[in-house]
């Protein structure tokens, strides 16, 4: 019998050697190697497990926003924070750690963050949370760098489950969605993923 262990080395190997072909050649190493240099955005103690799910975007001019998942209240909220220049986080303005979702305390949990910017750069993100029978995906927006944040609305009407939603923006395109979608595509078949955009 094959070891189960033989495919994930094989995968981490085959990562490991393809990582450093794909950074980007403008990034300050100088600290730990050929990686970037580590810089914390938020930090509550003592839990390590109460922020998941990270996503950043870049802007033209060299900002930084982050949204992420967060448990240190009753329910896992979306956060938001922003860098001049990803060195130093919340910029010491009131959107340093700013709760994202419209609904908190409502008993609702938010997870899967996802965010990007459009080129004016006006902020947009998207996330899930269990306000329906399935995941929900949901989606708000920002013209002020993430001082202020749009009132969150559902922005998916599907049959199924909906799981790991990414948005990006492109300047050919615009906004574009991805998210898989597990559903029956009859009423006696098996759940199938398919990748939904």
């Amino acid at each position: 019998m094959r070891s189960s262990w033989i495919p994930v080395m094989l995968t981490v190997a085959l990562l490991m050697a393809i990582f450093p072909m794909i950074m980007p050649d403008d990034v300050n190493a100088g600290y730990s190697g050929d990686y970037p240099q580590n810089h914390n955005m938020q930090d509550y103690e003592p839990s390590a497990d109460e922020q998941w799910d990270l996503d950043v975007t870049r802007t033209e001019d060299g900002r930084f926003f982050a949204v992420w998942a967060d448990s240190r209240l009753l329910y896992s909220d979306i956060r938001f924070s922003k860098s001049q220049n990803g060195t130093i986080w919340g910029d010491g303005i009131p959107n340093s750690d700013q709760i994202v979702n419209s609904d908190t305390g409502d008993g609702n949990e938010h997870w899967h963050p996802s965010i990007t910017n459009d080129d004016r750069p006006r902020l947009y993100t998207i996330w899930l949370d269990n306000g329906g029978d399935d995941p929900r995906l949901m989606m708000s927006t920002s013209n002020n760098s993430g001082a202020m944040w749009t009132p969150m609305v559902q922005i998916t009407a599907v049959t199924g489950k909906i799981s790991e939603p990414w948005i990006r923006w492109s300047p050919t395109v615009g906004l574009v969605i991805v998210y898989v979608l597990e559903h029956s595509r009859n009423e006696t078949g098996p759940p199938q993923r398919d990748i939904m955009f």
